[in-house]
């Protein structure tokens, strides 16, 4: 009994030190973007393209 008050106590205290979730960070705003260059026999069919993230 005495370890399961142990393990529920540290569990608690544990929570009050745990980071914010991902939803509440602040917003963030993000632009990458590049170069897509094909190799080796599928790069002979294809042409070089590009590629784009927006966050």
């Amino acid at each position: 009994m005495r370890r399961i008050t142990f393990i529920a106590v540290l569990s608690s205290v544990m929570s009050l030190w745990a980071t914010p979730s991902h939803a509440q960070r602040p917003i963030t705003i993000g632009v990458a973007g590049g170069a897509s260059m094909p190799n080796g026999s599928f790069g002979s069919s294809v042409s070089t393209g590009w590629h784009a993230l927006a966050r």
